[in-house]
């Protein structure tokens, strides 16, 4: 009965654990996303919004041709631990 006790916490703990280390990652990728995005366009609008969630990357906001709309996401996609990305950005 201890050990079960145990072990329930343990996991518990693990599983715990592993969620607030995805919301870390996911903030790491975020900042590195944002930073890949002005390298990429100097001058991108502060108005392009970045989302990641469990490295899905979503993005939304307005540029002013497709060629930026592209290069943005394919900058956030060469980001290391993006798992996807999802470009909803329209032009203006």
């Amino acid at each position: 009965m201890k050990r079960l006790a145990t072990l329930a916490l343990a996991l518990t703990l693990a599983a715990c654990a592993s969620g607030n280390n995805s919301g870390m990652q996911d903030r790491k990728i975020e900042t590195n996303v944002r930073n890949a995005i002005t390298s990429s366009i100097p001058g991108t609008p502060a108005a392009i919004e970045v989302r990641v969630d469990k490295g899905i990357v979503t993005l939304t906001g307005r540029v002013a041709t497709e060629e930026d709309r592209r290069k943005i996401g394919d900058a956030a996609n060469d980001v290391k631990g993006v798992r996807s990305v999802i470009n909803n950005i329209q032009i203006e």
